[in-house]
């Protein structure tokens, strides 16, 4: 892709940030302006309000929705297959599980282990994939069906032990429906050194994706050890989906949408598809927070991010399914 396309994602990417700073704020833009530069000049309730909350809001969106975005390409690229991301492999449901077990069983661990507890609930539940489908299966839709049932089931067994233990886990349950809201700037300042390690992805992994994509003889016959490199990819990008868990909840479609729509615009070698997604991520994940706050305002309740992200990934993974069948048909 030429640089031109870059730059126009960048300023699609700005043009949808600004304007979600203009939702719920009486400020103008210069008032704007002046308290991103100086924050300690907040004085008032909306200038306080846009700097610990709606700034941190539009902070960890981009942050997340990157995340998601390059984890969500690696992931199709490791397995070849368009249908995957953190959602469809179970990883999610996972993490989220092991979250709601760590709140209401080991609340002393909420402080300190909360990331890696979602890590080793994500390990499991793709773990659990592994077991079902094998090996050789890795690339095919016996991975994304398995993937499927295993986020049904875990996801509602999260499900069922907040309801049963409402009175321990009431702090969770807007954290299940994957809530952007920031009070502060602590959980950006807590993801974003947990989130560095995408650069390695970045930086290393498009020549390793390359080769596989030659398939796992030919990737071998050039001196890839596949297992091990496959093994340390997909455990950086559960861990990255962990920590983002951790920090907003289940956020489910950007991970699935951002390297089909990448490839849909140009993107076509290994590292354009990392970057372009992670700039799609970025995007898409605050214009789906638009939407959630506009419709919050509308109907006069808190609308979650991650329920509008449903309701737009739902019929997008229906989208890809059916054509995916289709070329393999034709």
């Amino acid at each position: 892709m030429k640089i031109n396309h870059y730059l126009s994602l960048c300023l699609v990417a700005l043009l949808v940030s600004i304007a979600s700073l203009q939702i719920d704020t009486s400020l103008s833009f210069s008032n704007q302006w002046q308290l991103l530069h100086s924050p300690q000049l907040a004085v008032s309730f909306a200038d306080v309000f846009f700097t610990h909350s709606q700034l941190p809001r539009l902070s960890i969106a981009i942050l997340v929705g990157a995340v998601l975005g390059v984890v969500g390409s690696l992931m199709q690229q490791l397995t070849q297959n368009n249908l995957t991301s953190p959602l469809t492999l179970g990883t999610s449901s996972g993490a989220w599980l092991a979250l709601v077990i760590v709140n209401i069983f080991f609340v002393d661990w909420i402080a300190d282990h909360s990331a890696f507890a979602a890590m080793l609930g994500a390990l499991l539940a793709f773990g659990l994939i592994v077991l079902i489908t094998g090996v050789r299966n890795m690339t095919g839709l016996p991975l994304v069906v398995s993937g499927m049932v295993v986020n049904i089931l875990l996801g509602s067994i999260a499900t069922a032990l907040v309801i049963l233990n409402t009175q321990f886990a009431q702090n969770v349950f807007m954290w299940g429906a994957g809530d952007l809201a920031q009070y502060g700037w602590d959980w950006v300042s807590w993801l974003l050194p947990r989130s560095l390690i995408a650069v390695v992805i970045l930086i290393f992994a498009p020549r390793i994706l390359t080769l596989l994509r030659l398939g796992q003889e030919g990737a071998v016959a050039r001196g890839l050890s596949v297992l091990p490199v496959f093994s340390l990819l997909m455990i950086i990008g559960i861990w990255l989906v962990s920590a983002s868990i951790t920090a907003v909840g289940v956020i489910g479609f950007v991970g699935l949408l951002t390297p089909n729509i990448a490839r849909s615009v140009g993107a076509r070698t290994s590292r354009e598809e990392l970057v372009v997604s992670m700039l799609l991520g970025a995007t898409l994940l605050v214009a789906t927070d638009c939407l959630s706050m506009l419709l919050s305002q509308w109907l006069g309740e808190i609308v979650p991010s991650g329920v509008t992200a449903a309701a737009i990934g739902a019929p997008a993974l229906i989208w890809f399914s059916r054509k995916n069948s289709k070329l393999k048909i034709n």
